[in-house]
């Protein structure tokens, strides 16, 4: 800057108060923020927020009523000072319908109201109103059904039994909805891959006649399904298990006349199976001939062969014994014999030695 304009008495003054208006705003902004932040730390500021999602319930009502139209939400706006504001959550509040006890059936435009709120925070509820239906109410209880494709299932393998659990729905709703019932099904999916029983949660559907879903209320949305899949069966061998064997007098030999028999049933089972035992009562067996065996059928397992005709050959004991015995007792005859025979040979020819001498 050149130093000759200081020299200028107009100069001076302009810059003067250019200067004095910047130290001004300065200061001004300064002071602003300060109490600004004093505001803040010892005073109430009202402030407003909306909450969404709060849940919706119907106020006191007749117990013969069934209420239906109500929105699942709503959204709530809370005005008051900061500090509550920022404290209230969709859980610290319930909004709800107004009374109806004194509403007669048929359709309304009720209120909704809030509470829970902290005192001094006030709300407006967004719908403030709505139009629901108050109709009579009637239950019912109704057995669970369910619904499967077999056929898209794997050949060798076939849809057994499925057992629900809990195997009853209590349903309530409007009169006029409850007369359109037809009945509750769960729907199991089958497939080619799958080959083994299994347990699976289902949502229950609640239909008309048409299959169409209805509005009703249950009591459980969901059941536990154990579906039972079966082998269609397979051919297994039979073991041979004697009773009444007289060890001592007999020597038993069997022959059955089919090795193997087919079996179906419960697939769990079938996989765990490598032969059926097969019960062969010999008690008044004297001599060979032919026996009808029981076949022993595991649960869950079925066959159509209940019993295998088993020839037994059955050969005494003793009779064995006494060949043996003889056998011995003629090998034993000729050890003898021949011992004598030697004997003889060795005295006549020392005899013969001697009479030679």
């Amino acid at each position: 800057m050149n130093p000759k304009l200081f020299e200028n008495i107009w100069f001076v003054r302009l810059f003067s108060l250019i200067m004095a208006i910047f130290l001004f705003a300065f200061v001004a902004s300064e002071n602003h923020s300060f109490q600004r932040g004093s505001t803040t730390d010892f005073a109430s500021i009202n402030t407003t927020e909306t909450i969404s999602n709060v849940p919706v319930y119907v106020g006191q009502h007749n117990e013969q009523s069934f209420i239906s139209g109500l929105p699942e939400s709503v959204s709530v706006k809370i005005s008051g000072p900061r500090n509550l504001v920022a404290q209230v959550t969709a859980d610290n509040m319930q909004v709800k319908t107004e009374d109806l006890r004194k509403k007669s059936f048929g359709r309304h435009t009720v209120r909704l109201e809030a509470s829970g709120l902290p005192e001094g925070v006030d709300y407006s509820v967004n719908p403030a109103k709505v139009v629901i239906n108050i109709d009579e109410k009637k239950s019912l209880n109704l057995p669970i059904e369910y619904e499967a494709n077999p056929q898209n299932l794997r050949p060798g393998v076939e849809l057994g039994q499925v057992t629900i659990k809990p195997n009853q729905v209590k349903l309530s709703g409007s009169k006029v909805e409850m007369e359109k019932v037809d009945r509750v099904i769960i729907q199991i999916k089958l497939d080619k891959n799958m080959t083994r029983s299994f347990t699976q949660q289902y949502k229950i559907q609640i239909l008309d006649r048409k299959g169409r879903f209805l509005n009703i209320h249950s009591d459980i949305n969901e059941v536990e399904a154990n579906v039972e899949l079966n082998e269609k069966g397979k051919d297994i061998g039979l073991n041979i298990v004697p009773i009444g064997e007289q060890v001592s007098a007999f020597r038993y030999d069997y022959h059955p006349n089919v090795q193997s028999i087919h079996i179906e049933g419960d697939s769990r089972v079938i996989s765990g199976l490598t032969v059926i035992d097969l019960l062969v009562d010999v008690s008044q067996l004297k001599a060979s001939g032919s026996v009808q065996g029981k076949v022993q059928i595991p649960q869950g397992i079925q066959s159509n062969v209940p019993t295998v005709e088993v020839q037994v050959n059955v050969t005494p004991v003793k009779e064995s014994q006494t060949s043996i015995e003889s056998s011995q007792t003629e090998n034993k005859v000729s050890e003898e014999g021949s011992k004598v025979e030697s004997a003889n040979n060795t005295t006549q020819a020392t005899e013969e030695s001697v009479s030679s001498n």
